[in-house]
């Protein structure tokens, strides 16, 4: 059994069997010392302060011992197993024989805490084949796994066949002879029929993908996977070929069409790499780009694609772009025609080093409406940290969007936005705002302004927003809310120029770092009718399902006011919500329109169909579980998107009333006119032509809005700050002071995490690409693309029900760069590989060739790997990591200046290991920890090295990485390890990462001349030689 106890002393066991498999995580949820969050009987806010609590978790089931588990696996294994005619393996149970002792019944009363248990359930093999969540409580039954556990088969070469997701139905998968995935399914067909079918993928010589399909000839069930997989197994062909152009499905592409299936395939996707020898390709190419050679040899790259805009089954639109590059692999101009006959054309004109100096892009819906021009020009420091950035929309006047002042270690210390230049330098006084930025000891942001003075002036103009954030020093004395070393976010205040009121939360978490109060406070308004006028407070059961929601809010006469007392229910043993009742009587906040049986229903993959407290009579999917049509009796909105889920336009029908919102690239229409473009600071209002600016959190939520209406290079908050928002903790917005009132904004609907809300027709969900989410009952309406990844979570829950300091969910992650290499957009797909989509070209990180010396720097694709690396060190609270040249592997913390790089490979590129955003997250997590050892003085020597990877591999993200990542990190950590001279230290080094790590790896003690070190990976010992950093003394 390993414990792990994070800094706030919240613990987690993993027990393991004599082969080093995880059978169960044990969560010990301390609920000890909590407020009470719910007072009895009540539909008024229990008083503050709060007395103790209780069991804030409802009723505690009753516990079941892992040899429970065992005993029923029979029952379950009879639903897994098939005869050989299926080709799936038959499974036992290979968990029998236990460490006396090691478990203990998952309900046992502990002084720390209630339990959330997940058991893990293998076949003779070693593959895993059932996962019992925590509401479970081991109680393995069919019934109960079917809706609250995980299940998978497997064939006779051990590779996955098919899964059961909770409240999902059985998925199923076919190989090819490369062991490649070709078909998966069911799913629905692309355009909202609800035909059932498979998802195709075709490859090339070199196992890039070719296209994809849609194919719904072969029934998607157990049988039908056998008939699709025989179909496969029994092809002399495996992969497809560059041709001469041929129809496939009504287009013309440039491949063959010899790998089964070979009819009755719906092409979404096409890729080319190599040439530019297929349909649509530019037959006359430019050979210079803003002075810049096109090379005409592309050889290995990624040339072009065309990818099917799904409108109607009888149409074969398209969006089709082509890429060209220089001599270092750099784009120097994408074009990409769209389904409605425009275009989106950018050339990027590059520094000597390869930094983006100059990004010109032409956009144009269609071949009637007018062409946009948008100028924006890049200016560097001797470090290559980016300055400033101008901006210029067609002939109007250019804006100096920001300009960006470091402090002595690289940090961002200062952010000057919306001014002018004279000549190449910015001039000061006409920046609008100057945001200053502090941070602690381990780089974690702690303040934007002064909360405690809004009227501080900065650069000659006072602050219109300001922020705080504490975590182990809360100072405004609420109930509960106490220092948090974990990481957590313990109190959040911020004041606005609106009304220069400061205003707060507290929060108060539970032992699984669930939050389970966020308590408001506003001194300044002076008023005890304003205590907690804005809490929010929750419970959960063990999956993190929400059991209940109170919710204060603002009265007409500015009192607190109870307007949500939320009850949920869910149907029988499952994550999926069946109901929820409100008694508040309060039709704020949430709104109850239905108050008998059930108000959601959901189809076979877990995605809500009808709701009732929306009137939403009906939704359709797409194959993607992305909406197409959602129908509120005679009203609806409906979705058109690209085969790879982007949205490309909303219609919404109300009361006969058509109106049409185009997305394109950024570019967004209404009623076919064009609103407003995004920039680095806010947006760009096509209809009046003004910036407008913006102040966001550190999750990106829009706070507060403004524009320069006047022109005098001054904001007068009474008339130009055109928004003030501020949000619940689940992102409801607060009402009865935010501002959103200015004809600027009326188009305008990002705001939560920066996502656009979903207003009409009272539907009030965020598009977050992938799923939708309900802030006013802080659920998603689909199950999480990355369930596996947290089985012991319910796949609706909303970031781990802690929203202060973490954003959308993950899943694949979809990353969409513009011309200059930052981040447009990331879509949650459900795999762990990061795949870039760069100006319409799919890419992975270790694409991207960072390496080179003063002839060959490529450092647009370096401010490509830093903006990805950023992104994602954010997630685990890192913050300025940069990609440099020089050489190191994978990545490397710089003690001259405390700073973090990724670095290139021997080949240059990217390290391959890193194309898996958990292996990246933990490789930033291992350069993070060397960085608090300078903080915190500790010298480099081998034992603190080591200590480093016990860190790093302890982590909770260590366990989702790979295993050739796992495997690299064990060898790295063992040359260390050599390197200590003392037997005694290098034993107890050892001993505390077998007691540490979440792998099930085991290192042993033993260093055999001429073998290597005894090691125990994937349940086998081996022996694996290490270069030994040192002499070993003996």
């Amino acid at each position: 059994m390993s414990s792990v106890s994070d800094e706030n002393g919240n613990v987690t066991e993993e027990f393991k069997d004599q082969e080093g498999k995880v059978v169960l995580k044990r969560v010990y949820n301390n609920t000890q010392g909590l407020p009470k969050l719910f007072s009895a009987a009540s539909n008024t806010p229990a008083s503050s302060p709060m007395p103790s609590v209780g069991n804030i978790l409802g009723d505690e089931l009753k516990g079941k011992s892992v040899q429970d588990v065992i005993d029923n696996f029979d029952k379950i294994v009879d639903n897994l197993e098939n005869n050989a005619d299926n080709q799936i393996n038959k499974a036992t149970n290979a968990v029998e024989d236990l460490p006396n002792n090691a478990l203990r019944a998952s309900g046992a009363t502990t002084g720390i805490g209630e339990t959330l248990d997940t058991y893990y359930i293998y076949d003779q093999y070693g593959n895993l084949s059932v996962v019992t969540s925590p509401l479970l409580n081991g109680d393995v039954t069919l019934a109960n796994v079917d809706k609250l556990g995980y299940q998978y088969k497997y064939d006779t070469k051990n590779r996955l066949v098919a899964k059961k997701l909770p409240g999902k139905s059985w998925e199923y998968m076919v190989y090819d002879k490369a062991d490649r995935i070709v078909a998966i399914g069911p799913v629905y067909d692309p355009f909202g029929t609800e035909t059932k079918g498979w998802m195709i993928t075709k490859y090339d010589a070199l196992s890039r993908v070719a296209y994809s399909g849609f194919y719904s000839a072969i029934a998607v069930n157990e049988t039908g996977r056998k008939t699709f997989q025989d179909n496969v197994n029994a092809s002399t062909v495996s992969f497809e070929k560059r041709a001469g152009a041929i129809s496939v499905d009504g287009v013309s592409i440039a491949y063959t069409n010899t790998v089964f299936p070979k009819d009755g395939l719906t092409l979404l996707s096409v890729n080319y790499y190599d040439d530019y020898a297929y349909p649509g390709a530019p037959t006359t190419r430019a050979t210079t780009v803003e002075g810049q050679a096109v090379i005409q040899n592309v050889k290995g790259l990624p040339t072009g694609s065309w990818t099917r805009a799904i409108t109607k089954a009888s149409e074969r639109l398209g969006n089709l772009s082509y890429i060209l590059y220089d001599y270092n692999s750099r784009a120097l101009k994408s074009y990409a025609k769209n389904y409605l006959g425009g275009y989106t054309e950018i050339d990027t004109k590059y520094s000597f080093t390869g930094l983006p100096l100059k990004v010109t892009t032409k956009h144009q819906k269609d071949t009637s409406t007018p062409l946009m021009t948008v100028l924006e020009e890049y200016v560097y420091d001797h470090a290559e940290r980016l300055l400033y950035q101008t901006h210029k929309v067609n002939g109007l006047a250019e804006v100096v969007l920001f300009e960006n002042i470091y402090d002595e270690l690289g940090a961002l210390e200062k952010k000057r936005i919306g001014g002018k230049r004279s000549g190449t330098t910015p001039t000061a006084n006409t920046f609008l705002q100057e945001a200053q930025y502090k941070y602690n000891i381990r780089g974690w942001l702690t303040e934007v302004n002064n909360a405690s003075n809004i009227n501080q002036v900065n650069n000659g103009k006072s602050s219109l927003f300001a922020l705080k954030l504490n975590y182990n020093k809360p100072e405004q004395g609420l109930t509960g809310v106490k220092p948090l070393y974990n990481g957590n976010i313990s109190e959040q205040i911020w004041t606005s120029a609106i009304d220069n009121k400061k205003r707060g939360y507290g929060y108060v978490y539970d032992g699984a770092n669930r939050l389970v109060l966020g308590s408001f406070k506003a001194p300044d308004l002076g008023s005890a009718s304003t205590a907690n006028l804005y809490d929010e407070k929750l419970e959960y059961d063990k999956n993190g399902n929400i059991l209940k929601l109170d919710r204060n809010g603002a009265s007409l006469a500015g009192v607190t006011t109870h307007i949500d007392k939320l009850t949920y229910g869910y149907e029988s043993g499952s994550n999926r919500l069946s109901t929820v009742r409100d008694a508040s009587g309060n039709q704020e906040g949430f709104k109850q329109v239905n108050t008998a049986g059930a108000d959601y229903a959901y189809d076979e993959f877990g995605n809500l169909i009808s709701d009732k407290h929306k009137k939403i009579t009906k939704i359709k999917y797409n194959h993607l579980n992305l909406p197409v049509e959602i129908n509120f009796g005679t009203d609806k909105i409906e979705y058109l998107y690209t085969a790879s889920g982007e949205k490309t336009q909303k219609k919404v029908t109300e009361k006969g009333v058509v109106t049409l919102t185009d997305y394109l690239g950024g570019f967004q229409y209404v009623k076919g006119k064009l609103s407003f473009l995004p920039t680095a600071e806010g947006f760009f209002n096509t209809e009046t032509n003004a910036y407008v600016y913006q102040y966001k959190d550190h999750l990106g939520n829009v706070r507060l809005s403004y524009s320069d209406k006047s022109g005098d290079n001054t904001i007068q908050s009474s008339t130009e700050i055109i928004e003030d928002t501020n949000y619940y903790p689940f992102g409801l917005a607060h009402k009865g002071y935010n501002q959103k009132n200015d004809a600027l904004m009326k188009d305008y609907k990002y705001q939560y995490n920066g996502k656009e809300k979903q207003e009409e027709l009272g539907l009030n969900f965020y598009d977050y690409g992938a799923r939708n989410y309900d802030a006013a009952i802080g659920r998603w309406m689909n199950v999480d693309p990355l369930a596996e990844k947290f089985v012991d979570w319910t796949p609706y829950h909303y970031v781990h029900n802690n929203p202060i300091n973490a954003i959308d969910p993950d899943g694949r992650d979809i990353i969409y760069l513009n011309s200059k290499g930052s981040i447009t957009k990331v879509v949650n797909d459900g795999n762990s590989h990061i795949t870039i989509n760069d100006k319409g070209i799919t890419k992975s990180l270790s694409n991207y060739d960072i390496s080179g010396n003063l002839l060959t720097w490529n450092n647009r694709n370096r401010q490509v790997v830093a903006n990805i690396a950023g992104y994602y060190a954010k997630k685990v609270g890192i913050n300025d990591v940069g990609a440099t040249y020089k050489k190191g592997g994978m990545a490397h913390y710089r003690s001259s200046d405390n700073s973090i790089w990724i670095t290139p490979s021997n080949n240059g590129n990217v390290a391959t290991l890193l194309n898996d955003k958990y292996n990246l997250m933990n490789t930033l997590i291992h350069e993070q920890k060397h960085r608090d050892d300078k903080a915190n003085d500790i010298t480099s020597t081998y034992e603190s090295h080591v200590g480093v990877y016990i860190h790093q591999m302890a982590d909770e993200s260590f366990k989702m990485t790979t295993e050739d990542f796992q495997e690299g990190m064990i060898v790295n950590m063992l040359s260390y390890i050599l390197g200590v001279k003392n037997r005694a230290n290098r034993e107890k080094l050892i001993d505390v990462f077998n007691n540490s790590n979440s792998t099930g790896f085991e290192i042993g003690k033993s260093y055999k001349s001429g073998y290597g070190w005894e090691v125990k990976i994937n349940n086998q010992t081996r022996y694996i030689r290490v270069l030994k950093k040192a002499e070993t003394a003996n």
